[in-house]
């Protein structure tokens, strides 16, 4: 038997540039990969407001969270607390007497575990508000959901009051979404 070692190997040089050829890219056909920077504090003076408007609170970074609106739980867990079913009760109330409103459930869970345990816990939350509206009457076709999971924490937030600010469900009223 025979070989030809040269064709072979001249065969097998032959497919390997091809394929190394194939899998590089030249400078100019490479993609730009853009860098984005956070924006530089700012600096600037603020000057007082005129006397006109003394009576106004200045605005804050960090959206105010309507105590009223929001049900809040302790960590981990999806049960509505007695304190928060009232809440919900005003909420009930409110949406039986006006047949074109409806209201959407915000779930949050606040940023301590992965993406996934954090959706899930608030996707609980958001059933278990749920549920208790539909018990207190509430139409289901009133009720809207909307899991959002875990938030990213202002880096301020460190007190207990501001992280248990974070894991809620938030009620969004609104008209005509039938």
């Amino acid at each position: 038997m025979t070989l030809y070692f040269p064709a072979a190997i001249l065969g097998l040089s032959l497919s390997v540039a091809l394929l190394s050829g194939c899998g590089t890219t030249s400078q100019a056909e490479r993609p730009v990969q853009q860098v984005l920077k956070p924006p530089a504090p700012s600096t600037a003076k603020v000057d007082s407001p005129p006397s006109s408007t003394s009576g106004l609170s200045e605005k804050k970074a960090e959206p105010e969270i309507d105590e009223k609106t929001s049900v809040f739980f302790v960590f981990g867990s999806s049960t509505v607390g007695q304190s928060e079913k009232s809440k919900l009760r005003d909420a009930a109330s409110l949406l039986k007497e006006d047949g074109d409103l409806s209201v959407t459930l915000i779930g949050r869970a606040n940023d301590h575990g992965s993406r996934s345990v954090n959706l899930a816990v608030a996707d609980a939350r958001v059933e278990a508000v749920a549920a208790i509206l539909r018990k207190l009457g509430v139409k289901a076709w009133q009720i809207k959901k909307n899991v959002i999971g875990g938030e990213k924490l202002p880096g301020n937030c460190v007190t207990t009051e501001c992280r248990r600010t974070m894991r809620r469900v938030e009620l969004v009223f609104s008209k005509g979404d039938r």
